[in-house]
């Protein structure tokens, strides 16, 4: 049954309740953090961190963590899916907005270790004062570059990189660059898991020009779709065929429960 855009608009109204804590401005767009309750409970309540007139979100979490995380299931699948057979001892996230991908890593896997990197210090801000009550003093938020931090960072290597790099809905492509690429896979444990949230940003046939500097830098890789949304994992390890199709299919699996 169709619903009719008047009436879905009414709906929206009197079903959810939005109380707005903060609006700034970055890369020219304009950011509200906000808290969406639902006046049945029919969903648990959530912070979120939007922009584009709401149509996108930074961020994203439950308030209450029992409920699980909403941002970016995707993502998280394929954390999973590898980390079933792998160990994440170390791990970094590059564009942490409100960290909502690092509190999953930090409940998920408790003996992680978790390094944050954000370039805009008004998200750190934010971060700190809406989104990081609770999270444990394994994550470590760092103010820098990411095409800076990566080239020179000489300590140990990461089981587990997530590349999540956006300029309001923009992504960062300098990602693709052989330079960066070849840094990256430069503090990739043996076995470890590189993920880039390319949202919809980035068609498949664009993806597909960016093979070569890919290739040349990482062993295999796997391109997912959902909805309208495209992630990639890279491996820097020699892994099988068979392993990057059982990582695929348990992907899929998680993402179906």
């Amino acid at each position: 049954m169709n619903i009719p855009s008047g009436l879905k608009r009414f709906l929206k109204k009197v079903l959810i309740r939005r109380k707005e804590l903060e609006t700034f401005n970055l890369y020219g767009d304009s950011f509200t953090v906000v808290d969406i309750s639902y006046r049945l409970g029919v969903r648990p309540t959530i912070r979120a961190i939007e922009h584009h007139g709401g149509k996108v979100f930074s961020s994203l979490i439950y308030l209450d963590d029992k409920y699980g995380h909403p941002y970016l299931r995707p993502v998280q699948a394929m954390i999973k899916a590898w980390g079933g057979k792998h160990e994440y001892r170390n791990a970094l996230v590059l564009g942490c907005a409100g960290c909502s991908l690092p509190r999953f890593i930090d409940e998920e896997y408790p003996s992680c270790a978790i390094t944050g990197v954000e370039y805009a210090e008004k998200m750190i801000e934010i971060a700190k004062k809406y989104f990081l009550d609770g999270i444990d003093e394994r994550f470590h938020l760092i103010h820098a570059d990411a095409f800076e931090y990566v080239p020179t960072y000489q300590a140990d290597p990461f089981d587990l990189i997530i590349v999540d790099l956006f300029q309001g809905k923009g992504l960062v492509k300098s990602i693709f660059t052989d330079d960066f690429l070849s840094h990256l896979k430069g503090i990739c444990s043996e076995k470890a898991l590189v993920v880039f949230n390319l949202s919809t940003s980035v068609t498949q046939e664009e993806v597909s020009q960016y093979k070569t500097p890919l290739k040349k830098n990482f062993s295999s890789a796997a391109l997912m779709q959902m909805w309208n949304s495209r992630f990639l994992a890279l491996f820097p390890g020699k892994n099988s065929d068979d392993e990057v199709a059982a990582f695929k299919q348990k992907t899929a699996k998680i993402l179906r429960l």
